[in-house]
């Protein structure tokens, strides 16, 4: 494995990368402690990681503001923490934190006690080296362990706060203090972590709880660094011995699942709480243990690159990660969606050292994308220490590494009935429950009104990332959430009896989910399904129907405003007023637009014909961090909102609602698409909810039970996304009742032939129409995909004849060679012939840019051609490297860049190859690899669909194009059989 760069804060998986039988663990035990190098080099790694490394200059303005916050516990005037230490006090070191009720003052003591360590321990630091309150630290440590943390406490309230919470802040301070604290009491805090830790695996609460997730990987970590301190191999193989576990997707229970969601606390979806601490601690313990007889091997720093890919990098937008997974610390005052993520970019960042050179760059460059682009932690090195700082300064100073921003891709995470829906200049999210996930937890007196965030919630992120934060939890309505059918009653927390939740997808891009919910007390129920796309995200719910009479809406939009409140609303052309506390309820209104924060990027919502009803509201709402968890402030906080809403009456029966979302366009463009839609309703009823987006070929249906809805008809209940664009279609299905055993979905479009599928797709029929069972047991929602082509497979020769006879494939003097490689000069010709520009490059004979490719070059003509057009660089701005063989990922970006999609990128190609038509998932998958070796096979494969396709933002195909440019005549299209 790569070393971690020691120089002498605390710092599903996909399965493939993830068998536990990888992991190869070292136990030396204590025949291994005469070699105390490699315990001195891990004490050395975590002091590193806590105060910095090497010469660092304490003057650089953003290490000098770190250093002065750390000397702050030294303030005078009395609020320092070294001021305020009592040493002679009976009731505890500080007098705020006395209470003998619970042990949380227990780890707020040694957590103030460690910040002094920090403040002794970091070069430059005015308190570095203090002797005077290295004393203090050493005696406020003597008076914890005799007063509060020895190995004969008898122990009390949270378990959290013994196993964790103290020993966590204990181990740094006998890292930062080694040399300081005398060795029997060394001794003595071993005894102690022993008694209070005897096996990081099992919670020591009497009944032998196994731990899992974020507490299991915690007390590894906490294991691996009290070994290191008394040097006992023991001791560290106790965190090697944990390890499989953590490396290992679950099924059930806590921990990061093989689709990438993440739960804890047995129901409830915490990616961006427990789960960043889980990736924080399995960092620093990869670290730790980095060169060490217990190294995690190669194989498991990759599945740490997995997990960025799979389970946080579609959550996280401009350095936050969603509050639709951080369960109940979105009531925190001190913890947003900015916090948590900055908390997992760092330990990303600290892991990415670990990783082969592509997967790290290709993490690196999402990293500093996010650094760069988070506009309220404005300042990158926010909160971090000297390590954090060097790093970041590292990354944002590396000319080799390019920003990059979001991709466009769609997630369903149906083992915690999370969706995300990601494009490159906004997401959209929804928060669902079932009879398997909880709608909300509430504990601690935390989140004491998340009510309505689990059911269908949905979290539109664009421009304004602030949406979310800065007070909006304190003050939005609790019970008009946007995306919610609310009764307006408070909700118990706890999973619901509904099992369909979730959703399908087709080309990782594009996507249906869907949920029937039910509710206590007024036993309102429905099905609410949104279908989402590029540009418009289409919601619609049916069936609305309550016990008893009571306030019915469904909620449109509630969103948080500027101070000044005096956004721009819409509605059918018209103008609304701005100020405070107005409320409307127009009629027929078809489209509405509401303006983002200082004129930025905007909403439009239309209505499907008949127009509808709405409700309108514009108001100041005021509220506090206390009303929402018991440990915030009661300081008043007033907020500027604009909600909208369907009002369904006091006691509705089968009622329904439908409206397309369309982020971030003006309210002209919202007007030009509401007269002329790209999505069709094709039903809406107690069987079924589908749409068709017509300029993408998408069908998308959720099937609550049988039934036809156009094209499709489902004989169990199940979700079908499907997308029928150049000749090819795409079939995504799931079930998301995860209960059937099988499904079958019939699609009436003729013509179709089979050419790839999962395993558990049989196709039954292809004639007169496509017919589809699928193994769905023990599937956990999983999508399962089919691809077909129009008309019979084509076999590679005679795709191959066929661009001959066309002329844009020519075999060598041995043939078509189609298993051989291709060269990057050959990838110039092929790309001048599909343009239609070959001759003209030949006869123009640009001079080439290249050093390496003199004008006798045999492909001089097309190299410089290709080049000039900014389809081909070089491997250098003088250097072309002709000879060199071409990449898949290359080859596809190239061919990309030809057809409209200028900013093709190599590292991101494969998935925009899907999402366009190019390919299909599984040739992305394998052609988009780094390492992938590409053949002239593969390029015919890559042609011969790309004839089919349209250029993008025309009508035409590449193969019109090279008809429209003389390239090729109109009979030999014809007798292609691709026109």
């Amino acid at each position: 494995m790569k070393r971690f760069q020691y120089t002498g804060s605390r710092v599903n998986y996909l399965a493939v990368l993830l068998v536990v039988s990888l992991l190869t663990i070292g136990a030396p035990g204590k025949s291994h402690a005469a070699d105390a190098d490699q315990f001195d080099r891990m004490r050395g790694i975590w002091l590193e990681l806590l105060t910095g490394a090497g010469n660092y200059d304490p003057n650089d303005k953003d290490i000098a503001a770190y250093l002065a916050r750390i000397a702050k516990v030294g303030r005078p005037g009395g609020t320092g923490y070294w001021v305020t230490l009592d040493l002679q006090s009976p009731n505890g070191l500080w007098n705020d934190l006395g209470s003998l009720s619970n042990p949380s003052p227990i780890t707020q003591q040694y957590a103030r006690i460690k910040l002094l360590a920090l403040a002794y321990a970091t070069k430059g630091s005015v308190l570095y080296k203090n002797q005077a309150l290295g004393k203090d630290i050493a005696a406020a440590m003597k008076w914890m362990y005799d007063n509060r943390y020895n190995e004969r406490s008898v122990r009390y309230g949270n378990w959290w706060e013994w196993e964790i919470g103290a020993p966590a802040e204990i181990v740094d301070i006998l890292v930062l203090m080694q040399g300081v604290l005398q060795q029997d009491l060394i001794d003595r805090y071993s005894k102690a972590l022993y008694a209070m830790i005897p096996d990081p695996s099992i919670r020591n609460n009497g009944w032998g709880t196994k731990e899992s997730g974020a507490n299991l990987a915690d007390k590894a970590l906490i294991a691996a660094l009290h070994g290191a301190i008394i040097k006992n191999g023991d001791r560290v193989s106790q965190a090697g011995r944990a390890l499989p576990a953590l490396f290992a997707p679950t099924a059930a229970g806590n921990g990061f699942y093989g689709d990438g969601s993440y739960i804890d606390h047995g129901t409830v979806p915490y990616t961006g709480s427990y789960g960043v601490v889980l990736i924080d601690s399995l960092a620093n313990l990869m670290l730790l243990l980095d060169g060490s007889s217990w190294e995690v091997k190669t194989s498991q720093a990759e599945a740490m690159y997995n997990l960025f890919r799979l389970s946080f990098e579609p959550l996280m937008y401009d350095g936050a990660i969603a509050d639709m997974v951080r369960g109940r610390a979105i009531a925190r005052q001190n913890s947003d969606a900015l916090s948590s993520g900055r908390q997992a970019m760092n330990a990303f960042l600290r892991i990415s050292h670990l990783l082969p050179t592509g997967q790290a760059a290709e993490m690196k460059g999402r990293l500093k994308y996010w650094y760069g682009k988070n506009p309220v932690l404005k300042n990158p090195y926010y909160g971090l220490n000297v390590k954090g700082i060097q790093l970041v300064k590292q990354l944002l100073g590396d000319p080799n590494i390019a920003p990059a921003g979001d991709r466009n891709s769609h997630m369903t995470f149906s083992s915690m009935d999370r969706v995300m829906h990601s494009r490159r200049d906004y997401k959209f999210g929804i928060s669902m429950y079932s009879d398997r996930i909880s709608n909300y937890e509430t504990m601690n007196g935390e989140n004491t009104k998340g009510w309505f965030t689990g059911s269908g919630m949905t979290y539109l992120i664009n421009g304004d990332v602030n949406q979310f934060v800065d007070g909006f939890w304190p003050t939005v309505d609790p019970y008009r959430l946007p995306g919610t059918t609310s009764d307006g009653l408070p909700k118990p927390s706890g999973k619901g009896g509904a099992s369909w939740v979730g959703g399908s997808s087709v080309a990782s891009a594009y996507g249906s989910a869907g949920m029937r919910f039910r509710y206590e007390g007024s036993g309102l129920s429905g099905n609410k399904s949104w279908f989402m796309f590029d540009e418009e995200v289409v919601a619609m719910g049916s069936g609305i129907t309550a016990d008893v009479p009571g306030s019915y809406e469904t909620i449109i939009e509630n969103r948080k405003l500027s101070a000044a409140g005096n956004e721009a609303l819409t509605v059918n052309g018209q103008i609304q007023p701005a100020r405070s506390n107005w409320s409307a309820k127009p009629s027929a209104v078809r489209w509405a637009h509401l303006a983002g924060p200082d004129g930025g990027a905007g909403i439009g919502y239309t209505f499907p014909k008949p127009a509808a009803n709405v409700s309108l509201l514009r108001e100041a709402r005021t509220g506090s961090w206390a009303a929402v968890g018991a440990s915030g402030s009661k300081q008043a906080l007033t907020r500027n909102y604009m909600t909208m809403w369907f009002d369904h009456g006091s006691r509705p029966r089968e009622a329904a609602y439908a409206y397309v979302l369309l982020p971030n366009k003006t309210a002209a463009e919202t007007a030009a698409y509401s007269a002329k839609p790209d999505v069709r309703i094709v039903a809406q009823n107690d069987a079924v909810h589908a749409v068709q987006e017509l300029t993408l070929g998408i069908t998308a249906a959720n099937f609550w039970k049988p039934g036809t809805a156009g094209t499709l008809r489902a004989e169990q209940p199940l979700s079908a996304t499907l997308q029928e664009r150049n000749g090819k279609l795409e079939v995504g299905v799931s079930d998301p009742t995860q209960k059937q055993q099988s499904v079958t979905l019939v699609v009436n479009i003729p013509g179709y032939k089979p050419v790839a599928s999962d395993s558990r797709i049989q196709v039954l029929a292809t004639s007169p129409a496509l017919k589809l069972k699928v193994d769905v047991t023990r599937s956990a929602g999983r999508v399962y995909k089919a691809y077909f082509e129009a008309g019979s497979s084509v076999p590679p020769n005679a795709k191959a004849e066929t661009l001959e006879a066309l002329g844009l494939f020519k075999g060598t003097n041995k043939g078509r060679e189609l298993d051989k490689t291709l060269t990057r000069a050959e990838a110039a010709v092929v790309l001048t012939r599909i343009t239609g520009d070959y001759n003209e490059a030949e006869a123009a004979a640009p001079k080439s840019p290249f050093r390496d490719v003199k004008d006798i070059h045999w492909a001089s003509g097309p190299i410089a051609y290709a080049a000039s057009k900014g389809y081909l660089k070089g491997v250098s701005p003088s250097v072309f490297a002709p000879a060199r063989t071409i990449t898949g990922r290359e080859f596809i970006a190239i061919m990309l860049r030809s057809i409209g999609y200028p900013a093709a990128q190599p590292a991101s190609a494969a998935q925009l190859a899907v999402a366009s038509g190019l390919l299909r998932e599984d040739a992305a998958a394998r052609l988009g690899a780094p390492a992938a070796v590409f053949t002239r096979g593969d390029m015919v494969e890559v042609l011969h669909t790309m004839l089919r396709m349209r250029i993008k933002g025309t009508d035409r195909t590449v193969l019109d194009r090279l008809v429209d440019k003389g390239a090729v005549t109109k009979e030999q299209a014809a007798g292609s059989g691709l026109d």
